[in-house]
């Protein structure tokens, strides 16, 4: 596969550099060894507040004036950037609550949570819903404002950083436990409120609008907390970090849903060395979202079924997670069995490519106070519908991702764990502004030799068949010349008298007058229309009547053609679409396409 390399502007400017986004160097979360997100609503309604154990590397960002830290997670299908709120801390929590959920210490001191009343640049929106999940049943409120927002624990805390910090940025507080750690969306759709007629850009789209970044893009992988010795994740915001994958041909489209844009179609899944052996749990391919965003993988019924005979699993309602007991888990551990998910542009033929997962990735742990004592589990959830399919953070331990908004395309590939890891490749994804012409700027999928020599053979033979009619239709021009200076020639050269009294003068040539005869099939000036016979009397087709000239003349009356019997309609002449201006003091509806419109929530 080519692959986008940092490239200058066609005015020889150097174009803006990629950012990486360093490490956090800590595993966060309350899910797993990766993740965030934690059981549905209707769980904490019976249960304490409930919290997954499973950490994640994460990414810091401060907000707000002065800076308030956070760790955070990317969201592949999110936009908005959200961050934990004091109020998401109880007394039953801990002392250490917020830690767990990322927040940093401020002023010298523990923080439970982003403190707005401490920012001088904190800009309150108003109450609005969290969107995010939504598709997932994950649901909440947040606490919308403006306010700074930049990568790094503070201003200056990471090099290079501060040409990222943004003013006037949408983020939401969040004090619900479905969302346990902060959220740095990558996406470009803007965020839209009922109390604005007006888009905010998010983070991502003003950073390239800006040309802080070299295009709309971004690369991203989990890491392994289960690989060697701890494997961090790796996040690039306007290209990728080509280290950090095995290439491969396949070059993804966007799907026509602008809040699902990363499909995938999920052409088969393949299961080895599991309890039972091999297992294929899709009858059929399906459609699926990529989306670091929650910590599951969702998938149809019927194929959850069969991973729970292939490993084992008990399905537990109250939490909708599969759990493994202690002596499944140590089988499990053993066999190590794999999990290859093929993917493609669509659910069944063309290229494919490969993803497999070993058993680690599905080794997570859920603890208090969701389970008295730290429980395994498998994490597989039951799909609804196939607007729920969903490829998400489980799958990107072991898989990187590359986004172009710019071309509405993005690839993924298998992750690679090597020890040592390789040094950093980071590579540029240039925007069309700055492409130098000629060259690709994104990985594309090369034709095969056979698909090359026919397309050769094909444009060969064309250019053959134009050239052949060129030569031929300049020769036929060429004799037509020829021979209609022969006759005006011969004209010249003959008596009128003999022209007037003599046939066979009239012949110049007779094959000249059969091809220019050919040329010119209209009738000559003189010819009278045939005559009908109608009940005996002769009427001229056509003919109106003939004058003292003798000449015939048309008939000038309209005539009126008759359909099948139907009736003549008249079409309506230059009524088109007309769009009016509002009236003074009309509503006016707010709907912005490629945005969400959050509507208020009463408290």
């Amino acid at each position: 596969m080519r692959l986008p390399t940092v490239l200058q502007s066609r005015d020889n400017q150097n174009i803006s550099q990629p950012f990486v986004f360093p490490p956090s160097q800590s595993w966060d979360g309350n899910d797993g060894n990766w993740s965030v997100t934690c059981p549905p609503r209707s769980f904490f309604s019976s249960h304490s507040e409930s919290i997954l154990t499973v950490n994640r590397s994460t990414f810091t960002i401060h907000v707000g004036t002065p800076a308030q830290g956070f760790r955070i997670l990317p969201a592949t299908n999110g936009n908005e950037i959200w961050v934990p709120l004091p109020q998401g801390c109880s007394s039953t929590d801990g002392t250490n609550c917020g830690d767990h959920r990322g927040v940093g210490t401020f002023n010298g001191s523990p923080s439970n949570g982003f403190q707005t009343n401490q920012s001088s640049t904190w800009s309150a929106i108003g109450i609005f819903d969290l969107i995010g999940e939504k598709g997932l049943n994950y649901t909440g409120n947040g606490q919308y404002g403006y306010d700074n927002v930049g990568p790094g624990s503070s201003i200056s805390s990471t090099s290079g950083s501060s040409s990222l910090d943004l003013p006037q940025q949408v983020v939401a507080g969040i004090a619900t436990n479905e969302f346990y750690l902060g959220v740095l969306g990558l996406g470009p759709k803007p965020a839209n409120f009922t109390s604005s007629n007006d888009p905010t850009k998010s983070y991502m789209r003003t950073l390239a609008d800006q040309n802080l970044i070299p295009s709309l893009s971004f690369g991203y992988t989990a890491g392994a907390r289960y690989r060697l010795k701890s494997v961090f994740g790796s996040l690039t915001l306007g290209g990728y970090d080509a280290s950090r994958f095995t290439p491969n041909n396949l070059n993804f489209t966007f799907g026509p849903d602008d809040s699902r844009s990363l499909l995938v179609g999920v052409q088969s899944i393949t299961a080895s060395n599991t309890i039972i052996g091999a297992i294929t749990p899709l009858s059929s391919g399906i459609l699926s979202l990529v989306d670091s965003g929650t910590p599951h993988i969702w998938l149809p019924t019927a194929a959850c079924t069969v991973f729970e005979r292939a490993f084992g699993l008990t399905y537990d309602p109250h939490t909708d997670l599969y759990l493994v007991n202690s002596s499944t888990h140590a089988q499990l551990t053993q066999l190590n069995p794999t999990v290859t998910f093929t993917l493609g542009n669509e659910i069944s033929g063309g290229d494919t490519i490969n993803i497999t997962l070993p058993y680690g990735s599905f080794d997570l742990q859920a603890s208090h106070p969701i389970y008295p004592n730290a429980t395994a589990y498998f994490p597989l959830r039951r799909a609804a519908n196939e607007s729920q399919y969903t490829l998400g953070r489980t799958f990107f331990q072991e898989a990187y991702i590359t986004v172009d908004y710019t071309r509405s395309q993005f690839s993924v590939r298998q992750a690679v764990f090597q020890d040592p890891m390789p040094a950093q490749q980071i590579k540029a994804i240039t925007s069309f502004a700055t492409t130098r012409v000629g060259v690709p700027q994104y990985p594309s999928s090369r034709m095969s030799i056979g698909t090359i020599l026919a397309t050769t053979f094909s444009i060969l033979t064309l250019t053959i068949i134009i050239i052949t009619l060129i030569i031929r239709q300049r020769r036929r021009d060429r004799r037509i010349k020829a021979l209609e200076k022969e006759r005006e020639t011969s004209l010249l050269k003959t008596p009128s008298h003999s022209l007037s009294q003599s046939s066979d003068t009239r012949h110049l040539n007779a094959a000249a007058t059969d091809l220019l005869t050919s040329l010119k099939p209209e009738l000559p000036n003189d010819t009278v229309p045939p005559v009908q016979q109608l009940e005996g009397k002769e009427v001229p087709l056509g003919v109106k009547d003939v004058g003292s000239n003798g000449k015939q003349e048309l008939r000038a009356e309209p005539v009126e053609r008759e359909i099948g019997g139907g009736e003549v309609f008249e079409m309506a002449g230059g009524e088109g679409w007309v769009r009016e201006m509002p009236e003074v003091g009309q509503e006016k509806r707010l709907n912005i396409p490629g945005g969400f419109q959050k509507e208020k929530i009463v408290l």
